[in-house]
């Protein structure tokens, strides 16, 4: 091994060390059940974040953070989420729920019985094929779990829109042969003045179950943001989650997304739909990182240093900042640090 590999590993075990020290029992992770926390001070969490929870798990144990057996090693852990899986409460309809609570795998009273939407499960579905590739020892009990769900139902009930989303999606229930056939074939060629989340472009890359659209689009969404910066001075890396208070909402959860080729301009429109104007996008860890993983250029590894150098907790990476003031969200979620958990052992084993 050079010296710039072993330089390259380094760095990026270092980097998945802080993220994973999110999901230590008692953290993020319910010491009781081993389910995940959405963050330390919310204990929820939608099939969404279980999986990424998964691919966490399964990236820690690749990078040799965690052994695959003993108390708390991967196969622990993945045999509680599969525990779970196989005995939480279903909707009327074999529908799971869109939340449950991390400390009893029931649904928080809070919140009531929501059903779950074809986004969450389409991720989950990725991640169990995983597990299944890695633990084949364990496909019993995943096919045990997806058995119990009527996927054809919940199929027939999504809106599949040919967006960014539905493409990273559908790919969960293709995996697994269900046929998603209301998706749009994808364009030709990635179109231009087109809006679009980073995240699930670059989750399809990371999670390798992208195709040549997704990774042009990729490579697209990139570009746009390295034109934006040049243009603004801005480090700028868009994606979804926890914006500061605006506009009279105090915690407001947003998407961010960045107009391709040139990244002329940006929207930021909240999970209820109302746009904040006059607003800067908020610079995501998860994205920076991830652009870094699968990049690798100046521009990536200078968004990389900057996360790595201002956020890093002992409790894993906070969210982001906002790109114009450097003004830190100090929110340490499940979504940053998995998707920063994938990013690490994307670019360990891409290298």
């Amino acid at each position: 091994m050079n010296e710039s590999r072993a330089a390259w590993d380094a760095q990026w075990l270092s980097i998945a060390s802080t993220a994973w020290q999110f999901f230590s029992p008692g953290a993020g992770v319910s010491p009781t059940t081993g389910l995940v926390y959405a963050s330390s001070g919310w204990h929820r969490f939608t099939d969404w974040d279980l999986a990424g929870y998964i691919q966490a798990i399964l990236a820690a144990e690749k990078l040799g953070i965690i052994s695959r057996n003993g108390t708390w090693g991967a196969e622990y852990r993945l045999n509680l989420v599969l525990e779970f899986l196989n005995s939480r409460a279903l909707s009327s309809t074999n529908i799971p729920y869109q939340f449950y609570d991390s400390d009893t795998g029931g649904i928080p009273p809070d919140v009531g019985p929501q059903n779950g939407d074809g986004a969450d499960e389409g991720r989950l579905l990725i991640a169990l094929f995983h597990v299944r590739e890695m633990h084949p020892e364990l496909a019993s009990s995943i096919e045990s779990a997806i058995g119990r769900v009527n996927y054809t139902r919940l199929i027939s009930q999504t809106v599949f829109a040919g967006d960014e989303y539905s493409r990273y999606f559908a790919r969960g229930f293709q995996l697994w042969n269900y046929s998603v056939s209301s998706l749009p074939p994808a364009p030709k060629s990635v179109p231009k003045g087109y809006f679009v989340v980073p995240e699930p472009v670059v989750m399809s890359i990371l999670e390798n179950v992208s195709n040549n659209y997704m990774r042009e689009l990729g490579a697209s969404v990139y570009s746009a943001h390295y034109s934006m910066y040049n243009r603004t001075g801005l480090l700028v890396a868009l994606g979804e989650g926890q914006y500061l208070p605006f506009d009279g909402q105090p915690t407001p959860y947003v998407y961010e997304s960045i107009e391709i080729p040139n990244g002329s301009s940006y929207k930021i429109v909240t999970w209820a739909g109302a746009t904040f104007s006059n607003a800067y996008p908020e610079t995501f860890t998860k994205i920076a990182l991830a652009f870094y993983a699968i990049y690798r250029t100046g521009y990536a590894q200078l968004l990389a240093n900057n996360v790595t150098s201002t956020l890093a907790t002992p409790s894993g990476f906070e969210d982001g900042f906002i790109s114009n003031s450097g003004q830190v969200m100090p929110y340490i979620s499940d979504n940053t640090n998995n998707l920063v958990m994938e990013a690490a052992e994307y670019a360990v084993a891409t290298y």
